[in-house]
């Protein structure tokens, strides 16, 4: 295939493989788990454009949506909601054969759809995270704590379009802010002990400002 030349200085072999779309897989050739998150990505997007909620997908999802095509395999799905149309989406998401349930240490801040991984039981294939907005800016709440943003849902996000659905999504400099959020403001384990796949997504992300 072509080769892209690097942004901004960027010279690792990562990031010039995930800016090149001839370098992934076709959807039918993703790990099994990814095909299961597809599908539910699939789902998600049609319930909110058929029933007009306000959700946005979050990174991942919504970096490859940027790009257009899928940048790697994805575990799961992570989407904002608001607490009462969630609601609807637990409704509709059960009708399709889903489970959607809530964990312990994030009760009342985020629901999960469908257990991945028996031995982990907070590991599923979609986290679907409430959010509202405190003086125009979007909060998420988890494990006690918020990420706050800089903005409101409307300045926040655009729509893309990603394995044929139109989507909402968060632009990109609110990914940053959503990445780093997540471990600056939240303190999410993975940053630290995943850190290559927090430096891969912030790579990409900082390619697309």
């Amino acid at each position: 295939g072509c080769r892209v030349k690097p942004a901004r200085g960027f010279e690792s072999l990562l990031l010039r493989h995930a800016m090149n779309p001839a370098n992934y897989p076709e959807e039918k050739n993703l790990n099994d788990r990814s095909k299961l998150a597809i599908k539910l990505f699939h789902e998600i997007a049609q319930g909110a454009r058929i029933h007009g909620w306000q959700i946005s997908f979050l990174t991942g999802f919504a970096i490859d949506a940027h790009f257009g095509y899928l940048t790697k395999n994805h575990k799961d799905v992570d989407i904002i909601i608001s607490k009462d149309e969630a609601k609807q989406l637990t409704t509709y998401l059960t009708t399709l054969g889903h489970t959607v349930f809530e964990v312990e240490d994030t009760k009342g801040e985020c629901l999960k759809v469908d257990h991945a991984d028996p031995e982990r039981p907070s590991q599923a294939l979609a986290d679907l995270h409430y959010f509202w907005e405190e003086d125009g800016k979007v909060v998420i709440p988890l494990k006690g704590k918020k990420l706050v943003f800089s903005g409101s849902f409307s300045e926040m996000t655009e729509s893309r379009k990603l394995l044929g659905e139109d989507i909402t999504v968060l632009k990109p400099h609110y990914l940053l802010e959503e990445k780093k959020g997540w471990c600056e403001q939240v303190g999410l384990s993975q940053c630290r002990e995943k850190p290559e796949l927090y430096q891969a997504d912030i790579d990409k992300i900082t390619f697309l400002l």
